[in-house]
């Protein structure tokens, strides 16, 4: 055990830096180098060791009940901090509902706000707007209301295409809706259609657009667009009617032209100046009338589109239009006519001459035709004007008969100088005039012919049997003369 320790010592390094601070220390409380202090080092350096525990206890004691104070708020805190862990976990187990229902709400939200921005597009494409019902409803007859009438009837079309693959209340209530305003705003423009027509004096220049598009507009209601049509034609009959009373008695505007009647004393003139006018006022109504329907002509009658009222159902063709034309023209002249017709008889039955009557039917016969060209086939007109010249015909032959029966039962005496008696020379020389007359006459020459040739037939033959009677008086007498020659 010496040997380990001797080597120990001897061993140890004295430039060791432990050993320099141990040597320090130990000089601090080590006194003298006695045999005494030498024994009692051990001793000692416990002593030192202790005193040096003790100091550090003492200094240290502070500081454990700071600790311990730590400790006790550590402790506390711990608690706390359980506590709200405690209650976080709690929260958490309630809010997670609460955030799992505002997720709902929020994607019910969204999807509100989406359905609500698809539903305000609805509504702005399938309702009016406020302004658009006022327009509609209220307001006087204007291109905005014409523009609201041909949106309206679009939804019409629109909604019910949507009704082919959709079956919903909402689409079916605006149907119902958008019918109700479409028919008040028919009804609307119907009874303003009827005072602008009615109150129509003018010609095709004073037509005014608004009016056109109305018409056309109307064409998709049938039973209005008819009524319409027959107040315009009542309005133009009336309106017509006037002119020509007022042509026949007055005149035109200071005196010029002369009124008809004046010539009431030469039937040619006072016919044809009556047919003349009519033929004139024909005109102006055709052209009155095609510049009223002519956007019918040349567009479909909806709506529409321009936006037309309920346009675009159907397209009206050029043929449709020309037919109306026809049915309205005929019946705006139904009053002239019937006016026409009694006056027309009047004079026919006053002539005596035949020669007169035939002018007169062969008038007759040309106005028929340049006046039926420009009529329907069944019109009251047409119908009057064939009617007056089989009347005249009529009297025509019938004069032609009255002069063969009397040539049959009274034959002339034939003159001294064997010419022809003056009845004979009558006849031919009004047989003359009426050959003179219809060889002036613009009718077509391919339609001469078939008139012409019933008046030969009737006028020849008598005055062959009459000249021949007279003949045959001559020879039963045992006079010398020669029979006539045809």
């Amino acid at each position: 055990a010496i040997v380990r320790k001797v080597k120990k010592v001897v061993d140890m390094r004295l430039d060791a830096p432990e050993l320099a601070v141990a040597l320090k220390e130990l000089s601090e409380f080590y006194g003298p180098n006695t045999l005494e202090n030498r024994r009692n080092l051990r001793s000692s350096i416990e002593r030192r060791g202790v005193e040096v525990s003790k100091r550090l206890v003492s200094t240290f004691g502070d500081v454990m009940k700071k600790l311990d104070m730590v400790e006790g708020h550590v402790a506390v805190l711990a608690e706390c901090s359980t506590r709200m862990q405690q209650r976080i976990q709690a929260a958490h187990a309630t809010t997670s509902q609460v955030v799992k229902v505002t997720e709902q709400l929020q994607r019910k939200e969204t999807a509100a706000e989406e359905h609500k921005a698809l539903v305000s597009e609805f509504l702005v494409r399938f309702r009016l707007r406020p302004r658009e019902m006022h327009a509609l409803l209220h307001e006087p007859i204007s291109d905005e209301f014409m523009d609201v009438l041909a949106r309206v009837g679009k939804i019409q079309v629109e909604v019910r295409q949507l009704l082919r693959v959709h079956h919903k209340t909402a689409l079916m209530d605006i149907v119902d809706e958008s019918s109700t305003l479409q028919e008040k705003g028919f009804d609307r423009l119907y009874k303003w259609l009827q005072t602008m027509l009615g109150s129509m004096d003018g010609d095709s220049s004073e037509v005014p657009p608004l009016v056109r598009r109305g018409i056309r507009a109307l064409r998709s209601r049938a039973a209005l667009y008819k009524e319409c049509l027959a107040d315009l034609a009542a309005g133009r009959r009336q309106v017509l009617l006037k002119k020509f009373m007022v042509a026949l008695t007055r005149g035109g505007p200071g005196g010029m032209p002369k009124p008809i009647e004046i010539h009431a004393h030469d039937p040619m003139r006072y016919v044809g100046d009556m047919l003349a006018w009519v033929h004139q006022s024909i005109a102006s109504e055709r052209e009155l009338l095609s510049a009223l329907l002519a956007a019918a002509r040349d567009e479909p009658a909806s709506g529409t589109g321009e936006p037309v009222a309920d346009e675009g159902a159907k397209g009206t063709t050029p043929a449709e239009v020309k037919a109306e034309e026809d049915a309205v023209l005929a019946a705006v002249l139904d009053a002239v006519g019937s006016t026409v017709q009694a006056r027309l008889e009047a004079v026919l039955k006053a002539q005596h001459g035949s020669v007169m009557v035939f002018k007169l039917g062969n008038l007759l016969l040309f106005y028929l035709h340049t006046i039926g060209g420009l009529l329907a086939r069944d019109a009251k007109l047409t119908a009057a004007l064939q009617g007056l010249h089989k009347l005249a015909g009529r009297l025509f032959m019938e004069s032609i008969t009255q002069t063969a029966q009397r040539l049959y039962k009274q034959p002339p005496a034939v003159p001294a100088g064997l010419g022809p008696h003056t009845d004979i020379a009558n006849v031919l020389q009004e047989l003359a005039e009426v050959m003179s007359s219809f060889d002036g006459s613009l009718i077509p020459a391919r339609l001469r012919e078939g008139y012409f040739k019933p008046v030969l037939d009737e006028s020849i033959e008598p005055l062959i049997a009459g000249a021949s009677l007279s003949a045959n008086a001559i020879a039963a007498g045992g006079g010398g003369g020669y029979p006539p020659h045809s």
